[in-house]
């Protein structure tokens, strides 16, 4: 039996948090050190339904147990229910049950040309690493594949930056889409860590090594710098998004949207009931010539 994971540990009890059923039942695996199944496909026990492809641990097991709708022989269904993003450590996968995006770009240029692929997507969204490249990716693969994106959950951020590049984003009513935005957050310990006597002493070379150290105060140089850094990835998710679609720049202030107001913003472009709907739809041409 492995250790303990400690680290796993402390943060999975040090708050309060929300997680399914299926994601703690991996995340509990590896904390009291039992067998961590491998994220490759390959190396996973059981075998997903067909016409799926599970990309995450939760969906791994849901797809698993046969909980989804039937789907035709001839689709292909991502199953992106996680934090999207590249580079994504063990710790980070199991803790956000996240996805790697090159893993939807492998799956995708799988599919079959001319072929039509589903990214469902039931995520907050992501890092931004990766993400552009993936952007590309599916816009390149729309070229020879009809690409759809649906959620019945959530499509936040990242998320929403890879299904903006499908031919059309199909939605519930209540899922939320958009979150059009780039943030970085750095907490400032300075004045906790004085009053507690504390004093961070900073050898460097380079003016702006150690940004965002604990204990460093940003300078304004630093904060340029920041601000830098995320409004090029927000022009970068702006272009890419308005590449696709007609979007006006108040719909694109880091907000999400549902319902009626999701669709006059045109961040979907129809809604379906769920997602049962959503494929018997799909089957019957219901999307062709959109």
């Amino acid at each position: 039996m492995r250790p303990l994971n400690v680290e796993l540990l402390t943060r999975t009890v040090a708050q309060p948090w929300a997680i399914r059923p299926e994601a703690f039942v991996a995340l509990s695996q590896l904390i009291i050190g039992g067998e961590v199944r491998q994220r490759a496909l390959t190396d996973r026990e059981g075998t997903p339904q067909a016409g799926y492809v599970p990309l995450n641990d939760e969906s791994y097991i849901t797809a698993n147990q046969g909980l989804l709708p039937e789907v035709s022989a001839d689709l292909t269904v991502l199953l992106v229910w996680g934090a999207v993003g590249r580079g994504w450590t063990t710790t980070d996968r199991y803790w956000f049950d996240a996805v790697e995006v090159d893993e939807i770009t492998a799956a995708v240029s799988a599919a079959p040309a001319g072929s039509t692929v589903v990214l469902w997507f039931r995520s907050p969204g992501g890092i931004i690493t990766g993400i552009p490249e993936t952007a590309a990716a599916l816009r390149q693969a729309g070229k020879t594949r009809r690409l759809i994106a649906f959620t019945d959950d959530l499509c936040a951020s990242a998320a929403y930056w890879l299904a903006s590049q499908c031919e059309q984003i199909v939605a519930t009513p209540t899922a939320e889409v958009g979150s059009i935005g780039v943030y970085i957050a750095l907490y400032d310990f300075v004045e906790y860590l004085s009053q507690r006597g504390v004093r961070l002493e900073l050898f460097r070379a380079g003016d702006q090594k150690a940004l965002g150290l604990m204990g460093k105060p940003l300078s304004d140089k630093d904060r340029a710098y920041l601000q830098a850094n995320v409004d090029a990835g927000y022009r970068l998710f702006t272009r890419d998004v308005t590449n696709m679609r007609a979007i006006d720049v108040p719909h694109m202030q880091g907000q999400t949207l549902n319902n009626k107001a999701a669709l006059d913003a045109n961040l979907v472009d129809r809604f379906v009931p769920s997602a049962q709907a959503f494929f018997t739809a799909l089957a019957k041409g219901k999307f062709d010539g959109q």
